[in-house]
């Protein structure tokens, strides 16, 4: 089975453990994040897209591959966010998710990521309400 799991700014961390239990019982897995940092880590609220970000490979306008020399810059500030962390202990790309277009832009990341992959499932982790955010 193909899945792809992921979450919002933090929640990425939560999402490891969904990915590590799959991944051990044999299960291809994606893994990724709606990328939202906390005001303490980035002072400019909303999501960090395409736009922002440094040292990725582009997939479309919602998706991008980051890996652990990514980072974004905001307001002239450098920002690396818990999905860099993530990708650097882990030792490889993960899925950055832009949020700036709604649910349809959200939609359209999945479907793309889904076809690409050819995903059986697609499990979202949120602790705390930020997958559903928007600007």
């Amino acid at each position: 089975m193909n899945v792809f799991i992921f979450g919002g700014g933090g929640d990425v961390v939560s999402a490891l453990i969904p990915y590590r239990q799959l991944a051990r019982r044999g299960h291809v897995v994606y893994l990724g994040s709606v990328v939202w940092e906390r005001r303490v880590e980035d002072s400019i609220p909303g999501p960090i897209c395409n736009d922002s970000w440094r040292e990725v490979e582009v997939i479309n306008r919602w998706v991008s591959l980051v890996n652990e020399k990514s980072y974004a810059v905001r307001g002239g500030r450098l920002i690396i966010p818990q999905i860099v962390r993530v990708a650097k202990a882990l030792g490889t790309k993960l899925f950055s998710l832009c949020l700036e277009g709604g649910s349809k832009g959200l939609f359209t990341a999945l479907r793309e990521i889904s076809q690409s992959h050819s995903l059986d499932a697609i499990i979202g982790v949120d602790a705390g309400g930020d997958c559903n955010a928007s600007t």
